[in-house]
Parts: C-alpha cells; structure tokens; sequence
C-alpha cells in the first residue's frame, strides 16, 4: 500500500466512521467504485498536492482576502497529509498560485481530476478539506461556495454522495463531553448497548486497532498514523460515553 493510499484511507475511515451516514456512504462508495480500486491510480503524489492546493489557495482568495484562519486551515491539512519539507514547500507554492488573478480554476480542477483518476475516495478527500479551508472563518463567503460548487462538478462527483460527506466534513467534531450517536456507531453500538457491551466492545476494538500491533519492516509510517488516528478516535468515544453513562 502506497503512502498515499494509506492516508487517503485514514481520512476518509474518519471522516465517515464519525457519523452514522458514514456506513450509507461507505457502502455507496464500495457499490460505485467497484474494482477501480487499483495500486496505481495514474498521479504521482506531487501531481496530486499541486492542483488541490492551489484550488485551496483560490477558495481562500475568493472573498478578497486570504485570513490567518484559512492558512492555519491549509497547514493543518498539510500536516494531515504528513507532507515533508519538500512537498510542503510545493504545497505553499501552490497554495500562492492560487491566490492570484486570472486563475484558472476550472484548469487546475480537470487537473485535480485527472489525478484522482477514477479513485471517488480521493475526489471527496480533496473536496473535504477545500470545504474545510473555505470555512475556516467559519462561514463561507458566497463567492467561495460557488466557486466550491463549480469544483464539484468539474470533478464530476454524484451529488448525493457529496452532500453526504460535505455534512460529516460540517459538523466538526464531537462536543468532548456529551455522547452521540456517532460515539456508539464507531463502536459499532447503539445507545441501548448495555454497559457491559460498552466495555467489552471498546476493549475490542483498542485491542484491533491500537499502533503498537503494527510491527514489519513492510508497515509504511502513514498506516501507522492512520491506526493511532483511529485509537484516539476510539479513546475520545469511549470517554464521551463514560461520562454521559456515569461509568467508573
């Protein structure tokens, strides 16, 4: 598995895992894509980060400025992405590019396209975390949104799964002291699960899922990251019920 696959992967699984649509999606997502799942899916990692940043870069620029908030976004995603010092510096170039006038989005998005080749997975990853930078502020100016929704038709993306992913990327995280039922879907429970189904079923998953099972020399740095990502999504689940249930 590619650097790149593997990250793609963890940010979609939390993504989707965070919510109860995420198994609706998920299983659209696997009914659509089928066997298009190749190793190879036609761009190189440094094909990929150009046209997204630079689509991120022109969203930021849209309402006339680019805030403080709306960078913090990009390097957040930039951190997400687990980008070294090269690929960064490739990243900010890009992100730069986009901010100037006469940009040619619907250009670079066809090129974002073409990247993803027919990987979905990639297409609502980028679309995710463009969304995420143009709310930064936290709302999105009108002019970013219809740039937004141009880019989602340039990559030819089903609506319905788009507005799907857009309300996980929405929401945000979880309030770190009430237990939802996005909590006891990613332990693959319901609210009516018993205490001791809680537990058993936490421990389950701590045990699946934990980095320190990881051991090779075939296990890639960002398949590491994706296992601690999902351990601590766990961890803040688990402690959200907890504390809502009155467990000890």
């Amino acid at each position: 598995m590619s650097w790149a696959n593997a990250l793609i992967g963890a940010v979609l699984g939390w993504i989707l895992l965070r919510h109860p649509l995420g198994a609706v999606i998920g299983a659209v997502l696997g009914q659509w894509l089928g066997p298009r799942w190749p190793d190879q899916i036609g761009a190189t990692p440094a094909r990929l980060l150009e046209p997204l940043f630079a689509l991120a870069g022109a969203l930021a620029k849209a309402d006339g400025r680019v805030s403080a908030a709306e960078v913090a976004a990009t390097e957040r995603w930039m951190d997400r992405l687990q980008l070294d010092n090269s690929r960064r510096r490739q990243a900010i170039s890009a992100f730069d590019g986009g901010k100037q006038a006469g940009f040619p989005s619907e250009v670079r998005a066809r090129e974002l396209a073409r990247c993803c080749a027919q990987r979905l997975d990639l297409k609502l990853m980028a679309l995710g975390a463009l969304q995420q930078i143009a709310a930064a502020d936290g709302a999105v100016d009108p002019r970013a949104a219809d740039l937004h929704a141009r880019i989602v038709a340039w990559l030819e993306v089903p609506d319905v799964l788009w507005r799907q992913a857009a309300a996980q990327f929405d929401a945000g995280p979880a309030s770190a002291t009430s237990a939802s039922t996005a909590d006891y879907a990613l332990l693959g429970l319901t609210a009516n699960a018993t205490d001791a189904e809680v537990r058993r079923r936490y421990r389950q998953l701590l045990a699946r899922h934990h980095p320190d099972k990881l051991s090779g020399p075939k296990v890639t740095a960002a398949e590491r990251a994706a296992a601690g990502e999902r351990t601590r999504q766990l961890i803040a689940a688990y402690e959200r019920i907890k504390n809502a249930r009155g467990l000890v």
